[in-house]
């Protein structure tokens, strides 16, 4: 319910105000009614109604003078003020103030319950927006800096971070992206709607960060803080930050995590080397880890039981992850991988040996020798029989 204080120094509106009007059947509480402006802010101090009517000319202190007051404690405070007389003075201070309406006395119950009326949808309308702008922006800054990385940082535009508020001109900071691993499920991993939850559960504890879906199994992160801290000291936060991320990432979903952090920078034009600095650390360490795997799949291939989840357990990741991953680097996928690599050595031992068909099969992987053979027909557009024809014509 819509909370009120009235004031005014005539006793007899007081009671009229009181008595007169039925503030409850109309969805309004009048909460209080002052005698002037020091008696209402002394009520103040420990009550906070949604809408203030207060009379404009008061001893002591004037409508005026008691709401500038309150503006510094509340600044959205609505008012509605009232007036014995029409006062253009009084009423351009009021405008001032931007105060809801200006009523000159007498006015009947039913007008002033009507401007009450209008200041509630008023007030409501605020609130709402307030909700929007606070729950919707970290929404939309996300979808700007989404397209920021998309490009590459090429067109970042410094006024237009401070418009989504993100202000880095008084901050040092770095950037870095967060590579997802860990046991999670397929169907978690890929729902965008989980990453999405997880950026949203990270800024709510670190309210200086903003965290970014980049992909599937990848979380794009700026991490801030104020000055003045050495680059020593944010290091050590860094650090800190790293560790308490990975251990929330643990709760939340049993993730993993490998940080990839950017340089860190102390002006806003450096944030794109920051981020490209990230990139090259990752793309150092992704390419090193998919010439793992090809290694692994290469000394194993033959191992008929050799899965995806199999290989990516060898190297502690979600076979998801481990996918995509290897798909960036390669533009091929794992399980295409090991396909070639079988078929490639099965063509090898076709033309240099005289091995019967079920022997090679096993010896690339397959327990089946029609299941080879037919994986063979799809790879080489061809059978067995007719590839050895044209490798061995003799």
């Amino acid at each position: 319910m819509t909370t009120l204080l009235f004031i005014d120094d005539d006793a007899i509106i007081r009671r009229a105000i009181q008595k007169n009007i039925d503030w409850e059947s109309n969805g309004f509480c009048l909460e209080y009614v002052a005698r002037d402006g020091i008696d209402a802010l002394e009520y103040l101090t420990s009550h906070q109604p949604d809408i203030i009517l207060s009379d404009i000319k008061m001893p002591v202190m004037d409508g005026i003078g008691m709401a500038r007051q309150i503006k510094e404690r509340y600044p959205d405070m609505l008012f509605i003020f009232l007036s014995g007389h029409e006062d253009f003075e009084y009423a351009k201070q009021a405008l001032k103030l931007n105060a809801f309406d200006y009523l000159t006395k007498p006015i009947s119950n039913e007008a002033l319950i009507e401007v009450v009326k209008r200041a509630e949808t008023e007030l409501l309308n605020r609130t709402k927006t307030k909700m929007i702008l606070t729950n919707g922006l970290p929404i939309v800054r996300r979808h700007y800096l989404s397209k920021l990385l998309k490009n590459q940082f090429h067109d970042l535009d410094l006024k237009k971070l401070k418009q989504f508020d993100i202000d880095i001109s008084d901050k040092i900071g770095t950037t870095g992206v967060i590579n997802l691993t860990g046991v999670l499920s397929e169907s978690s991993l890929q729902s965008s709607d989980s990453i999405e939850l997880i950026c949203d559960e990270l800024e709510n504890l670190y309210r200086d960060c903003i965290f970014v879906k980049s992909n599937a199994a990848q979380i794009f992160f700026l991490y801030l803080h104020k000055k003045p801290v050495t680059d020593q000291d944010f290091t050590r936060h860094l650090e800190s930050f790293e560790k308490q991320v990975i251990e929330r990432l643990n709760v939340l979903q049993k993730l993993g995590a490998k940080f990839f952090f950017g340089s860190i920078f102390h002006k806003a034009e450096e944030l794109k080397h920051s981020y490209r600095e990230a990139m090259k650390k990752e793309l150092t360490i992704d390419n090193s880890l998919v010439e793992e795997i090809k290694t692994y799949i290469y000394q194993n291939y033959s191992e008929e039981d050799l899965t995806l989840r199999e290989i990516a357990a060898q190297f502690r990741l979600n076979h998801c992850y481990m996918t995509m991953l290897f798909k960036k680097e390669t533009g091929t996928s794992v399980y295409d991988f090991l396909i070639r690599t079988r078929m490639e050595k099965a063509k090898e031992l076709l033309i240099q040996t005289d091995k019967k068909i079920y022997e090679i099969a096993d010896m690339v992987g397959y327990g089946y020798s029609q299941h080879f053979s037919n994986s063979f027909k799809k790879y080489f557009d061809c059978t067995i029989s007719e590839f050895r024809k044209q490798h061995r014509p003799g």
